[in-house]
C-alpha cells in the first residue's frame, strides 16, 4: 500500500504529467468544459419544466417521474446507444451527462417552488399580481434563493 501511494506521489509531482495536451491541467480543463456545457444544457431543459410544474402544480407527478427515468438509465448503455446513432464524437458523453443532470434540476426546482408559503402567493394575487408576476417576483426569489 505504501509503495502504491509513493508511486502515485511520484507520478503526480512529475513535470511530464502536467505538460502538453495529455497533461493533467489540460485534461482537467476539458472535464470542466464538458461538465459546464452539460449543466447549462440540463438547466435550459429542466428549469422551465420545474418552474412550470412548481407554479401551476399540474403535471408534477408525470414530469418528475419522466425526468427521473434518466437516473434509471444505465449510463454506459446510453453512451453506447448514442454512439451507435451518432458515431465517434463527444455527443454520447454530453447526452449521458445531460440525462443524469436533468432529474436533479427538475426535482430541486419543483421542491423550491413548492416550498414557497401559499399565503405569500395568495397575498401577491390579492394585490393584483398576474400569474407570471407571481412566478417571477414572488415564487422565484423565495423558492430559489
Amino acid at each position: 500500500m505504501y509503495e502504491l501511494l509513493s508511486d502515485l506521489g511520484v507520478w503526480l509531482t512529475s513535470g511530464e504529467q502536467w505538460a502538453g495536451p495529455d497533461g493533467i491541467a489540460h485534461r482537467l480543463a476539458e472535464h470542466l468544459q464538458y461538465s459546464l456545457i452539460a449543466t447549462l444544457v440540463a438547466a435550459a431543459i429542466a428549469l422551465p419544466v420545474g418552474l412550470l410544474i412548481g407554479h401551476t402544480g399540474r403535471g408534477a407527478f408525470l414530469a418528475i417521474n419522466l425526468s427521473s427515468f434518466g437516473r434509471a438509465l444505465p449510463t454506459v448503455g446510453l453512451v453506447v446507444l448514442v454512439f451507435l446513432a451518432s458515431g465517434l464524437s463527444m455527443t454520447p458523453v454530453y447526452v449521458a451527462l445531460v440525462a443524469l443532470a436533468v432529474p436533479a434540476v427538475v426535482t430541486n426546482t419543483y421542491a423550491g417552488m413548492t416550498a414557497v408559503d401559499p399565503d405569500v402567493k395568495d397575498a401577491a394575487r390579492g394585490q393584483g399580481m398576474r400569474a407570471h408576476q407571481v412566478l417571477l417576483q414572488v415564487e422565484l426569489p423565495r423558492g430559489c434563493p
